[in-house]
């Protein structure tokens, strides 16, 4: 039921920001976003590789945590899309191993300020 009742939360938020927000760059997506959060990337030195930290919740990567991740990791458990392994690692919001359904709830709860931090495994 909360699932159901999130996912039409989700649908007034794409209809009011407009999914076109989405396909543009992150500049026009972060203005277009009613939420903002600010994001620090720390790099990790492991032998000669360079990867990025996981920033939980940035799905497509731009620096920032707004619906464009919710419709990115969407399209993701769709199989629309394919993704690669750090946007794998940042879309596991609640950091259980795996990518899915319970992902995107706990990202929109987050997104509409239910919960405060990520990654965070309560759904209830």
């Amino acid at each position: 039921m909360k699932k159901r009742m999130l996912a039409a939360i989700l649908s007034g938020i794409m209809v009011i920001t407009g999914i076109s927000a989405c396909s543009g760059n992150a500049a026009t997506s972060s203005e277009n976003s009613s939420v903002s959060t600010t994001t620090t990337t720390t790099i990790t030195f492991i032998s000669n590789d360079i990867r990025p930290a996981t920033i939980f919740g940035d799905v497509n990567q731009d620096g920032s945590i707004n619906i464009c991740d919710v419709v990115l990791l969407n399209k993701i458990l769709s199989g629309q899309v394919s993704a690669n392994e750090a946007q794998r690692a940042n879309a596991d919001v609640n950091a259980d191993g795996a990518v899915d359904g319970t992902d995107s709830v706990i990202l929109v709860k987050f997104l509409v300020r239910l919960i405060v931090a990520l990654p965070n495994n309560d759904i209830a």
